[in-house]
């Protein structure tokens, strides 16, 4: 990880651009998020406030997708239907926060997945089954190509620009027809971005996989949820003159078993971003 905001590679053999979202490591928007936030609590940093840094949910790889988006909009210049242009406003109007109780999560991954896929099959010429087939993950490809590439485009003469153009055309009106035929009750990102658990020890003890709590958050948010990937425990703590204080909370226990107490216990809080005391350690 790194602050600078998109992450930074001086290695051409890594990537064509100088700038980039890491996928493996954690990303540099994620750390740019959790440096602006520790700023902003500069001279009144503690416990109370602090899990302000833990607990965030802006995704700012998606405000960045927005940014591109917008300005388009706004000079008029995309040809959308009337259900592409209700769907792009409402995207561009939200604040890339991912809610659980939001529907514009869902509707900026359709929409991002139907912009990695246009460009994908028009410029790098793959079927949709060979897509399907080789891009493993949406992010992988999307923070290393389309992202820059689509700005590029639009920051081009006019003949990339018109390639630019569109590629958020089609992948809006895709997007907007997807999200459309989604029932009522699966267009919350709640709904559709479940907590999951991946347990070691699930083959020699009792365990789960999943259960049906929403989780806030995305791959790239500060309180990272992405699968099973996501803060095992959090941990806020003081050390000063007066001795150590220190919260916590530990979702699913030390086991992730469904038969200890501790998996509802701390599991509530943990989703909620709350935390249990510490016994206080004095000197």
């Amino acid at each position: 990880a790194n602050n600078d905001p998109f992450g930074h590679s001086a290695n051409p053999r890594l990537t064509e651009w100088e700038d980039y979202f890491s996928v493996w490591f954690s990303p540099g928007v994620r750390a740019a998020r959790i440096t602006s936030i520790l700023d902003s609590l500069k001279g009144s940093l503690s416990l109370e406030n602090a899990n302000q840094a833990q607990y965030d949910h802006k995704d700012l790889l998606v405000d960045a997708y927005l940014k591109l988006l917008g300005p388009e909009l706004e000079k008029g210049t995309l040809k959308l239907n009337a259900q592409a242009k209700a769907f792009a406003d409402r995207l561009v109007h939200w604040d890339a926060t991912m809610k659980s109780n939001l529907e514009e999560p869902v509707m900026a991954q359709e929409w991002i997945e139907q912009l990695l896929g246009a460009y994908m099959q028009k410029h790098i010429a793959l079927s949709d089954g060979d897509f399907a087939k080789h891009v493993r993950t949406q992010t992988t490809l999307l923070v290393r190509t389309t992202y820059h590439k689509l700005a590029d485009f639009l920051a081009g003469d006019a003949e990339a620009r018109k390639g630019g153009l569109e590629l958020l055309e089609a992948s809006l009106h895709r997007a907007a027809r997807e999200v459309a035929e989604l029932p009522a009750e699966s267009r919350s990102w709640g709904a559709l971005h479940r907590l999951e658990f991946a347990n070691a020890l699930s083959g020699v003890m009792p365990s789960f996989s999943s259960l049906p709590f929403p989780r806030q958050g995305s791959a790239f948010t500060v309180d990272l949820s992405h699968g099973p990937v996501g803060p095992g425990f959090r941990m806020l703590m003081t050390v000063g003159e007066e001795g150590i204080n220190a919260v916590a909370a530990v979702p699913g226990g030390n086991y992730a078993s469904s038969n200890t107490r501790a998996v509802y216990s701390e599991l509530v809080p943990w989703l909620r971003g709350k935390y249990r005391p510490l016994v206080p350690f004095r000197n």
